[in-house]
């Protein structure tokens, strides 16, 4: 790994992003952006395809906000995965939820600290368990003649899948 600062036009979205944001999601961001500025690297692979670029595994919607807020350099770690499958793992990892958000401390310490300072608007918090992903893709695509990165290397490259139980088919 290694961590570099490039201008905002040598990176780009991943095209395969699994990651989607609401509208108010995306314009709570934008003010998070603005009231605590940029505090997290965009995680980045070389892009095989032009030399000197990069794809975001990790800040897609970040990287909209800020192009759209009109900044022209971010701060990037580069990872450098040898397949799509990889890849995608570094992006589940980057936005992988490890913890619960615990609601009675947040009203405490906002109640004791920030009642008039924090703007509580621009936040969210997750407050139930998190599925384990493997019984997301189990949901979604399941495929039990196939091995779990023979899985999601089709869940990766979106192709149709056919479900064993009820025959629908779908792309993940």
């Amino acid at each position: 790994m290694k961590e570099i600062t490039v201008p905002i036009s040598s990176v780009h979205p991943w095209e395969l992003n699994p990651r989607e944001v609401l509208k108010e999601d995306y314009s709570r961001l934008k003010e998070q952006i603005e009231s605590l500025g940029i505090y997290r690297r965009f995680l980045v692979c070389p892009d095989p395809q032009k030399k000197g670029h990069y794809i975001i595994l990790g800040g897609n919607t970040r990287y909209h906000a800020i192009k759209e807020m009109g900044h022209t350099e971010v701060d990037a770690t580069i990872v450098y995965p040898n397949t799509e499958a990889r890849m995608l793992e570094y992006a589940l990892s980057d936005n992988d939820q490890v913890g619960m958000t615990n609601q009675e401390k947040v009203a405490e310490i906002y109640e004791k600290y920030g009642k008039n300072t924090v703007n509580m608007r621009i936040f969210k918090i997750q407050t139930f368990k998190p599925k384990p992903m493997k019984e997301c893709v189990a949901k979604f695509a399941p495929c039990p003649d196939l091995s779990e990165e023979e899985r999601m290397e089709k869940i990766v490259k979106k192709v149709l899948i056919k479900c064993p139980e009820c025959g629908s088919e779908f792309i993940p």
